[in-house]
């Protein structure tokens, strides 16, 4: 009510202006625009009056279009069928992105169901979520849940699929379907990325992840899409050690270099590639797609990366890199994260009382238990064996 008079008021100034505006006396001023050959003139009332008409009769197209929306529209069944299709929609993506494990994601689809009749749903499922991002080890869909979201999809039969490692069963399963895979949601998307890298087709994998991301990247936030990568390191990773094994080293670093530049700087996919080949002690074949990076941008996951070599090789030797580390750390000497890389590497060159030095800076600040076995490490290669003890019980 009190909007409508808030209305009648704002009409009635605006009559009011209009019907007076011609006897105002003295003098009104003088407005002249000229584009091109056109000329417009006219008093400065003239113009209000007319720029006031104007917003005026741009209301009152904006409120006849609301109430043919809410009178004539909204009623349709047509447009309430829609509606549950959408909300439907949101449900059953919600769970598709539970049955990969991207509960940020899923949590996001949940929150836009609407509709009273799925809200319970979509809250019960929601709760399951937090509760899995919060390292929880229950994952219960109760029996009115599962039977009101129609688990029994071929997303659900896909996802079990590949539970149960019948990569070659999920493959099959894909082409039977014969879908337009650009075209389908993005959590189907995503799951047959994954049959596609476990079954090593790598061309499909380098056609379908870059458009991908884009996509997970535009409909998702910043949580969501670092879930989505966390996932797919995962993913890849299982897929290149699996690769390996059947193939050998040789074939995946061919795989490797026939993908183009723009495929290989995926974050995901780079990191597996790293960590499948530092499994194997393959730090010549690392150190060079390290480098290829901005190191003083990426530093955070360069660290993350080491750490990881420094598990599977004992040591992290890379000339270059460490070189390239060295020239960094002297114009940035207070900044740990580079004092905690260039540690690693001089480890890895033999100069432990360097990693020593660096060391001290950082161990303690950082609290990181990899960190601390490289220092116990350290102590012990220059003969402080009572202090390294010390430090491997603290990890202990």
């Amino acid at each position: 009510m009190m909007k409508f008079t808030k209305q009648i008021v704002a009409l009635l100034i605006i009559g009011l202006f209009l019907i007076f505006a011609p006897n105002i006396k003295g003098d009104q001023g003088y407005v002249l625009i000229a584009i091109g050959n056109y000329t417009i003139e006219g008093s400065i009332v003239e113009f209000g009056a007319t720029i006031v008409m104007f917003v005026v009769a741009l209301w009152m197209v904006v409120w006849l279009l609301k109430l043919v929306y809410t009178t004539l529209i909204l009623p349709t069944l047509w447009w309430q069928s829609r509606q549950n299709k959408n909300q439907a929609n949101y449900l059953q993506a919600g769970i598709d992105y539970m049955t990969l494990g991207q509960w940020q994601q899923a949590i996001n689809q949940f929150a836009r169901v609407k509709r009273t009749e799925r809200l319970e749903s979509a809250n019960k499922l929601t709760g399951v979520c937090r509760a899995q991002l919060n390292e929880s080890d229950t994952l219960l869909l109760t029996d009115d849940i599962a039977k009101d979201t129609k688990l029994t999809t071929p997303f659900a039969t896909l996802a079990g699929l590949m539970k149960a490692h019948k990569y070659e069963d999920a493959n099959l399963l894909v082409q039977s379907l014969k879908l337009p895979i650009a075209k389908q949601p993005l959590p189907f998307q995503q799951l047959c990325l994954s049959v596609y890298a476990q079954n090593f087709n790598w061309n499909e994998v380098a056609s379908h992840l870059p458009r991908l991301n884009k996509l997970a990247k535009k409909h998702s936030d910043v949580n969501a899409f670092d879930e989505l990568q966390q996932l797919n390191q995962t993913m890849f990773y299982k897929a290149f050690t699996r690769y390996i094994s059947a193939f050998s080293i040789n074939q995946l670093q061919t795989v490797w270099t026939g993908w183009h530049k723009a495929i290989r700087s995926d974050r995901a996919l780079q990191t597996s590639y790293i960590l499948a080949l530092s499994e194997q002690q393959q730090s010549q074949l690392i150190e060079p797609i390290l480098l290829e990076n901005d190191l003083l941008k990426q530093q955070d996951w360069l660290l993350e990366v080491i750490r990881h070599i420094f598990k599977n090789t004992t040591f992290v030797s890379m000339d270059l890199l460490f070189s390239q580390i060295q020239k960094h750390i002297t114009k940035q000497p207070d900044n740990k994260t580079l004092l905690t890389i260039y540690a690693y590497l001089a480890a890895g060159q033999k100069d432990f009382q360097l990693a020593k030095q660096a060391l001290e800076q950082v161990v303690y600040s950082n609290n990181n238990l990899v960190d601390k076995r490289l220092y116990a490490m350290v102590l012990a290669e220059l003969g402080e064996l009572r202090y390294s003890v010390d430090v491997f019980k603290s990890i202990t």
